[in-house]
């Protein structure tokens, strides 16, 4: 199990709601772990229940996740992460368009 590195994650925090991601995947370098949501196992089923379980009935957990994403400073420097994820993701793409551009001219 991966996740890609969308904005639901950041907006969710942004929002105050707490994160759970998966630690594959790119959301794993904008939540911080312990603190405004948890990174967890892909394959580890029994604790992404526990977690769930834990932020439904805990309250207080709950609230001070919503506390620990609402640092907007913190928010803008996971915006300048996404924003560099996103230019290397474009600098692959011109490359694998290139490369296949360059094949079609072989055949």
């Amino acid at each position: 199990l991966t996740d890609t590195l969308g904005q639901a994650v950041v907006e969710a925090q942004a929002s105050g709601l707490p994160a759970l991601v998966s630690d594959q995947g790119g959301p794993k370098s904008i939540v911080r772990e312990g603190q405004s949501g948890y990174v967890l196992p892909g394959a580890a089923t029994d604790l992404w229940v526990n977690a769930m379980v834990e932020l439904l009935c805990d309250d207080a957990k709950r609230a001070e996740f919503s506390a620990g994403g609402g640092d907007f400073e913190q928010l803008a420097i996971q915006g300048e992460r996404l924003n560099q994820v996103i230019g290397l993701i474009e600098q692959k793409f011109v490359r694998w368009n290139t490369l296949a551009e360059s094949v079609e001219e072989v055949d």
